[in-house]
């Protein structure tokens, strides 16, 4: 049953517990119709993901490079980067269930062979998959672990749409980084979805969006930054207050 929540951890600890019982026992048999559902879930989150890092016109990194500290990444390192952790999660719970579909298939190595810094063993992991995984899945999987362009089926939207979807979004540290890159580039228009941030119960994400607003939009936001002069997050109330200066400066 927690496969069909709308929380990932829960997810992918339930899919490894019943990975788990499935290699140990041969009697335990599972909802094959659940588990492709949460599949085809799994793979539509991802593909979402890849389809706004495109249209953001953010181009991939070397995952296997060193990474140099945060305070010396831009915002559309961090953006980018946290876009393809996210998708390299929701690629391994889809992997993680499709063990529940394919339990003798050796399935249970491929995730980490796909984070392997050795090209043999991931060729290995997409070889697997290639020779187990039903066509229809495979199709939309083995792009998604390629890093291959996947198909436009989604009309074309602003840089302010993507990035407010990504803000009001379920990801924290995602709509953190969306935030500070409307941040950097002064991006109008996302007054809205930066007020809906700052009642995120994360406070770097209430911070990151404070931050924007104090830039942005100071003056028509003054009422909300005010609320967040009493915030239990001592960085947040900082923010707040620089932003409430800065919207009195300006309304003067």
């Amino acid at each position: 049953a927690a496969l069909e929540l709308d929380d990932p951890p829960l997810r992918a600890a339930s899919a490894r517990a019943l990975a788990r019982l499935m290699r140990r026992r041969s009697d335990v048999v599972v909802r094959r119709d659940v588990v492709t559902r949460a599949i085809v879930a799994e793979l539509e989150l991802s593909e979402s993901l890849a389809r706004i890092q495109r249209g953001l016109g953010l181009h991939g990194v070397d995952r296997t490079a060193p990474i140099r500290s945060a305070r010396g990444q831009g915002a559309e390192v961090l953006l980018t980067l946290a876009l393809i952790e996210e998708r390299d999660r929701s690629i391994e719970r889809a992997i993680t269930l499709l063990e529940l579909l394919h339990p003798n298939a050796g399935l249970d190595v491929v995730a980490d062979n796909l984070r392997s810094d050795l090209p043999s063993r991931r060729a290995n992991a997409v070889e697997v998959l290639d020779n187990t995984v039903r066509e229809d899945m495979k199709k939309r999987l083995l792009p998604l672990i390629e890093d291959r362009a996947l198909p436009r089926t989604d009309p074309p939207r602003s840089r302010q749409e993507y990035l407010a979807s990504l803000i009001v979004g379920r990801h924290p540290w995602i709509a953190a980084c969306a935030a500070q890159l409307a941040n950097e580039e002064r991006l109008p228009g996302l007054a809205g979805p930066l007020e809906r941030g700052l009642a995120s119960p994360v406070p770097y994400v209430r911070e990151a969006c404070a931050s924007a607003l104090g830039r942005l939009a100071p003056a028509e936001a003054r009422s909300a930054l005010e609320k967040l002069l009493d915030d239990p997050a001592p960085a947040v109330r900082r923010v707040a207050e620089g932003a409430l200066v800065l919207a009195r400066l300006v309304s003067a």
